[in-house]
């Protein structure tokens, strides 16, 4: 086998790797999405929901440093997205984030 050859081998192994890893990673978030929707339908205060989630994910990332483990950046967009999926427009219309001086 000539160096081109390998070469084109190993290229060929990393962007099938890569192509694993993120479909592995793309499964892994969908199914945090299906888990974290499973256990919501069970809570009706929205506030309790977005607490909820957050702390779920922050738990999955704690999970995540532990094992060392990457991720974490999906984990934090995924968070994002949840709560903007399901609570964007409740929040917005309750006040949004609103910081209160003590």
């Amino acid at each position: 086998m000539n160096s081109r050859r390998i070469t084109q081998t190993c290229n060929n192994t990393v962007i099938h790797t890569r192509r694993k890893v993120l479909l592995a990673r793309d499964a892994l978030l969908a199914d945090v999405r299906r888990v974290l929707a499973d256990l919501l339908r069970h809570i009706s205060d929205v506030w309790t929901q977005v607490t909820f989630t957050l702390l779920f994910c922050q738990r999955l990332v704690y999970t995540l440093l532990r094992r060392g483990l990457s991720g974490i950046g999906d984990v934090v967009e995924l968070t994002a997205k949840l709560i903007e999926d399901s609570a964007a427009s409740y929040i917005i219309s309750n006040g949004g984030w609103v910081c209160h001086d003590m």
